[in-house]
């Protein structure tokens, strides 16, 4: 599966989900370890709570 096949099909099961759970936009923070263990935090009101950007001196890793 090529990468931008990865993105579309998953951005088709994020919009499947939100409208399951009866909302319109969110963006998510996917945190994994070396381990592999996994966190998923959702937002729903402020789309740009976790910008992850290494302008302006950032860093590229989001504050939680």
């Amino acid at each position: 599966m090529s990468q931008e096949d990865f993105f579309d099909e998953m951005d088709e099961m994020c919009m499947k989900l939100l409208a399951e759970m009866g909302k319109n936009k969110a963006v998510l923070l996917l945190a994994i370890d070396k381990e592999f263990d996994y966190e998923i935090t959702f937002e729903y009101s402020d789309m740009t709570k976790w910008q992850i950007a290494l302008t302006d001196g950032g860093t590229g890793i989001p504050v939680i």
